[in-house]
């Protein structure tokens, strides 16, 4: 049983330990990592949970509020430019609101699939008028097996996680997750294992989510301060539901998620 951690919205929150004098250990944003699989951010990244810590300010000799999102991997990531050494270009991390376009990923929307196969299901959400992707500790993603194609009726639900469930997760876990991938792309993503006796041929409904609650694992070191909206203004793969090339049979949105309805062979 997984214990969490319940916040207020998004009210700013004094934290309640010692003023730290030293920065905590960054994202992957500045050095491509030794470890193969892992990249760097290649693009403007928003994030959408802040955490605010006490700093010393080398040049005046006083502590000051430093702000930092929350990271894909759990840890903290300063807010400002920071540098992708491999192409030698600077970027920006910024702290939302954040009105997103949601893009679900080409080979899951464009693609027939057969029921035993495994199903790479990719989501990105971009700010495209500054190239940002945007992170949220709060992105859900949820399967159900659905009566038709236009995913109106649940039989019954295949999967549901949250990206904070794998946060500090001790042991193998099936939680839903974020990576960077090769292109330094921000993407939440799950690897959908059709082989389970659970999943039969037939429609099933893909539903990515923001939750409305607040929280994080008991295990978490530090204080959200600041929980900034996520929301979807749009869903780029209408697109392909408009000429005719997408093998989804059904898509919908609104402020707070965006679904798919694909079919099993």
């Amino acid at each position: 049983m997984k214990t969490k951690s319940v916040c207020v919205g998004a009210v700013t929150m004094v934290l309640l330990s010692m003023a730290l004098l030293s920065a905590p250990a960054e994202a992957k944003g500045y050095d491509k990592p030794d470890v193969t699989g892992i990249y760097d951010y290649n693009q403007n990244v928003t994030f959408s949970e802040i955490v605010v810590l006490q700093e010393l300010d080398i040049g005046t000799g006083l502590l000051v509020d430093v702000e930092y999102g929350v990271d894909f991997d759990g840890t903290l990531f300063k807010l400002g430019a920071f540098v992708n050494e491999t192409y030698d270009k600077v970027w920006y991390a910024t702290k939302g609101p954040s009105a997103v376009l949601a893009d679900w990923s080409d080979d899951l929307v464009l693609h027939k699939w057969k029921a035993g196969q495994q199903v790479r299901t990719e989501m990105v959400l971009r700010l495209p008028d500054i190239g940002a992707t945007v992170y949220t500790i709060r992105a859900h993603f949820t399967i159900e097996h659905v009566a038709d194609a236009l995913g109106t009726s649940v039989i019954h639900e295949v999967y549901s996680g949250n990206v904070t469930e794998g946060l500090y997760a001790d042991g193998p876990t099936d939680a839903y997750s974020a990576e960077i991938n090769q292109l330094g792309n921000l993407l939440y993503g799950f690897n959908w294992d059709t082989k389970h006796t659970t999943t039969e041929r037939g429609f099933y409904k893909l539903t990515f989510s923001i939750e409305t609650d607040c929280w994080v694992p008991a295990a978490f070191p530090y204080i959200v301060s600041e929980y900034s909206d996520v929301t979807i203004s749009d869903v780029a793969d209408y697109a392909y539901m408009a000429d005719g090339s997408a093998y989804t049979t059904a898509m919908d949105h609104d402020l707070m998620y965006t679904s798919i309805v694909i079919e099993l062979l």
